[in-house]
């Protein structure tokens, strides 16, 4: 009788179960999508899935940006094991927030895509994001874990009528996610003078909430606006608005300037003041 040669659909079968029967050897489950193992020993909070990734793989590396914005929202919890490995704490089921590697942030940041009003820390509380950018259909932020929050309000700061104080220390300046997850949503920004420094390390902000940025609308405060005066707002703009037309009670009589936004894009820089009659 003649023997029978394996057929290849048969081989590629023993070569999956040789792949899947050595990554069962770990004492996690594999995320096939990014090779990190679910790590049931992280204390992440509840309903909340952890994460050990090798090397400078994330568990929500594999987002899809096709009609709608689906992926995971994950904090950096660092190496909190001795074994070389990054540890996370994510969402356990997809969000209209994935990270994106495209936003331009700068380490130890990480950068998430939105697509609507939810911001990342409206699904991960442990996040602290900077202010949105509209790009593309999409809101773009820098994140990090919540430990680099060091900004809070501050009734103390002398601040014009219908704004309100904020202290920050380090190169921090006050943001949506500082309003509250409740408050913290991408039409609703916080809007916030050029600092003070009352003392070293320390600056002080007088900020204000619009209701609402127009549709379209593409001014954003923008701390790094240089040449502004302290107690003036400072705003980029990559589009043909400018500030007064996107924020009520904003005015700008000085021509802008062309440069750059903190995102390093292109855009009109203004240096506005704030109307203290509504």
């Amino acid at each position: 009788m003649r023997s029978q040669s394996p057929s290849i659909g048969s081989v590629a079968g023993f070569a999956v179960a040789l792949v899947f029967g050595a990554a069962g050897c770990d004492d996690g489950k594999v995320n096939s999508t990014s090779g990190c193992v679910v790590d049931d020993s992280l204390q992440c909070q509840s309903d909340f899935i952890g994460y050990s990734c090798p090397g400078s793989v994330r568990p929500d590396d594999n987002p899809d940006f096709g009609q709608s914005v689906q992926g995971i929202v994950c904090t950096d919890e660092g190496q909190l094991e001795v074994n070389s490995h990054e540890d996370y704490c994510c969402t356990a089921g997809e969000t209209t927030c994935a990270h994106d590697t495209g936003a331009g942030c700068v380490l130890p940041n990480v950068g998430y895509s939105c697509m609507g009003a939810d911001r990342p820390e409206a699904f991960d509380s442990t996040l602290f994001c900077g202010t949105g950018l509209r790009q593309n259909g999409l809101i773009n932020y820098c994140c990090g874990a919540m430990s680099a929050q060091v900004c809070s309000a501050n009734s103390t700061v002398v601040c014009p009528e219908g704004t309100n104080g904020w202290s920050c220390t380090g190169p921090q300046i006050p943001g949506e996610a500082d309003l509250g997850v409740d408050q913290s949503r991408a039409d609703s920004p916080l809007v916030c003078s050029v600092a003070a420094n009352p003392a070293p390390g320390q600056s002080t902000y007088c900020c204000y909430t619009p209701s609402e940025v127009p549709t379209g609308g593409s001014c954003l405060s923008d701390e790094s606006v240089t040449g502004c005066a302290a107690g003036a707002f400072a705003f980029a703009c990559t589009g043909p608005d400018s500030p007064d037309q996107d924020y009520p009670r904003v005015t700008c009589t000085t021509p802008p300037v062309r440069g750059l936004n903190a995102q390093g894009i292109a855009a009109e820089l203004y240096c506005c003041t704030f109307d203290q009659t509504p």
